[in-house]
């Protein structure tokens, strides 16, 4: 029955409102996630219908932003949101820290790999995500973030003693004029004012370094190309160079801050951030530029790396 569902995989349909809303319909959204116990997901290298399969089913938005580690989500700080988004608080760790995960929608989606690989430093774990929603910006941008937030409230209420900032923020994509010192950017000087207030209360502050962003209009291709190895970097956008330099700057000027780089973890052969593993074309994004397991199962042994290193 497998055989004959896998093979039925190029029927999907691809609806679109318009070209930056559109939606696959899964039509094996009774099936369960693969069970890769039983599956040899290197074989999606060979197997062009396992890799579509794959694919298709780990573009999934609910499973990519898995809130499981979460034994009590609620809308605390943000009385609009509703899950996936809001404030999670994780089963107790073994540590000795009140660690606090906070961003966008990449906090939530890698939350639970973070949690499974620093609760060994953790008394308590918490993860705040919102949609759109930037911490590290001080002024609110209501075309990207739709709910209010008091983000100075929430350092007040939890005093943190280790601050993870997970976010993809579109605002800090935005061009500034090389000529001139990064210190006379709007965007930076927002985000170093709120680091300034993170740096006056947590012992050790994480910060995520940028990555390119996904190109939407072009995810289709994932599934009219094969294999996926042939799409080479034409699903990525190459934005991330003045995100890149704000955060690099904003650790210069941070004592108590460390950045994470996960780009390396996730480039190919050549170098290349491409969006999916060379070797066995599984994507390492989802639709919505959320990680897919495969993705986080990469940056896992980065998060494994923050862990052993730990120290405040």
């Amino acid at each position: 029955m497998i055989v004959v569902r896998l093979l039925i995989l190029s029927q999907f349909v691809l609806t679109s409102a318009n070209s930056d809303d559109y939606r696959f319909v899964d039509e094996f959204a009774l099936d369960p996630m693969p069970n890769y116990t039983f599956i040899n997901k290197s074989d999606a290298a060979w197997n062009v219908t396992l890799m579509r399969y794959l694919n298709f089913k780990e573009n999934n938005f609910t499973r990519n932003m898995d809130s499981t580690v979460c034994i009590r989500l609620s809308n605390r700080f943000a009385p609009t949101s509703k899950p996936p988004y809001g404030f999670c608080e994780a089963e107790k760790g073994l540590g000795l820290n009140n660690v606090l995960v906070w961003g966008d929608e990449l906090a939530m989606n890698l939350g639970r790999t973070l949690y499974y690989e620093f609760r060994k430093h953790a008394r308590e774990f918490n993860i705040f995500s919102i949609e759109g929603c930037d911490p590290m910006l001080t002024e609110r941008r209501p075309e990207f973030c739709k709910t209010e937030v008091n983000y100075t409230d929430i350092l007040q209420t939890l005093r943190p003693d280790v601050i993870f900032v997970l976010s993809r923020s579109a605002v800090d994509r935005e061009d500034f004029n090389e000529t001139k010192s990064v210190d006379s950017d709007r965007v930076y000087q927002e985000q170093l004012k709120r680091l300034k207030e993170m740096e006056r209360i947590a012992k050790k502050v994480y910060i995520l370094q940028a990555l390119p962003s996904l190109n939407t209009d072009k995810y289709p291709l994932l599934y009219t190309v094969t294999p996926v190895r042939k799409l080479k970097d034409r699903l990525i956008k190459k934005d991330d160079k003045f995100a890149r330099r704000r955060i690099k700057e904003l650790r210069r000027k941070c004592r108590k801050c460390e950045l994470i780089d996960i780009k390396p973890a996730l480039l190919d052969h050549k170098q290349r951030y491409c969006g999916f593993d060379q070797d066995t074309n599984l994507m390492y994004i989802d639709q919505r530029d959320l990680f897919t397991r495969s993705g986080r199962g990469r940056i896992r042994g980065v998060f494994a790396k923050v862990a052993k290193e730990f120290k405040v």
